[in-house]
This record gives structure tokens, sequence and C-alpha cells, in this order.
């Protein structure tokens, strides 16, 4: 497992749970909503170019 695998796996977990938080904050303060989707958005691209990181870096090592 390559570094960047395991930035990506912790990436895309923060992700799913801070888009659980934001729906979640979305029933009770639906303003809070919106910084967390924003979060999560960011974090799932954070993940996208950390798996491709892994993908090329893991194609050269063969």
């Amino acid at each position: 497992m390559t570094p960047s695998l395991r930035t990506a796996r912790a990436c895309r977990a923060a992700a799913v749970l801070l888009a659980a938080a934001a729906v979640y904050a979305a029933t009770h303060h639906s303003w809070l909503a919106l910084p967390g989707l924003y979060t999560a958005a960011v974090f799932a691209w954070c993940a996208a170019r950390e798996g491709a990181a892994h993908r090329r870096n893991g194609r050269a090592h063969l």
C-alpha cells in the first residue's frame, strides 16, 4: 500500500463522514449543512487526486 493510497482512503472516509454529518445538520439547522457539504466535496476531490497518484506511481514501479 502506497502512502497515496492510504491518504486517498482516509480522505474518502472523511468525506463520507462529513457528508453524513451535513445531512444530519440539515435536519436541525439547514445553514450548517453548507460548510459540511463543501468540506466533504474538498475531501472527495483530494481522495480522487491521491487515488490517481497511487495508480500513476503504481504503474511506474512495475
